[in-house]
């Protein structure tokens, strides 16, 4: 009798180990889900963190390439939150803007240069399409950009500080504020 016994017990699975089974492989799905968001938050946050690094490279480098612009103060200071968009600069310096009231980079002043770069700096260009391309404000979300001279008065070899900031939403909770990141680079064109 005791044969017959365990016959009846090495015969299949049972519910319970089912069951628990099925818990475990949840279980390690639901960890596997759980990476897989929190991966996508670094890399759209470092995606971010390395796009504000061109950007204040971009415009140390135009500030760099325009020194009599630094020396006179148009690059001292700079705030995304009072430079207007939607007025383009009196004069286009790119050699690619042929239009009538256009001209060539080597012919614009150190002003118009310098008010031609912070546009594209901070709004993108156009290059003749509807939407601007480029620029910090379309660029990182929720963006707002800085660049202010470190003395009083500002010379062409006086530090700036380039300042940026925006904002990463958390894609685990959507209620949830986004977090602000900033980037600030500090140079002597």
């Amino acid at each position: 009798m005791q044969r017959s016994t365990k016959r009846r017990r090495d015969r299949g699975i049972t519910l319970v180990e089912v069951m628990v089974t099925v818990a475990i492989i949840s279980s390690t799905l639901m960890g596997m889900a759980a990476l897989q968001v929190v991966a996508l938050r670094s890399t759209n946050s470092s995606v971010y963190r390395t796009q504000a690094a061109l950007l204040a490279d971009d415009i140390a480098d135009r500030m760099r390439g325009n020194p009599e612009g630094v020396r006179t103060g148009a690059f001292a200071a700079i705030d995304s939150r009072t430079f207007n968009c939607a007025v383009a600069p009196a004069v286009s310096c790119a050699p690619w803007h042929q239009t009538s009231t256009s001209m060539p980079g080597e012919s614009c002043s150190a002003g118009e240069l310098a008010a031609f770069d912070l546009s594209e700096w901070l709004c993108g260009d156009l290059h003749g399409a509807a939407t601007a391309r480029g620029g910090v404000l379309n660029i990182l979300p929720g963006a707002r950009a800085e660049v202010v001279c470190d003395t009083t008065p500002c010379a062409a070899d006086s530090p700036h500080t380039i300042t940026l900031e925006w904002s990463v939403p958390n894609p685990e909770r959507h209620s949830e504020p986004a977090e602000i990141q900033h980037l600030a680079l500090r140079i002597q064109p």
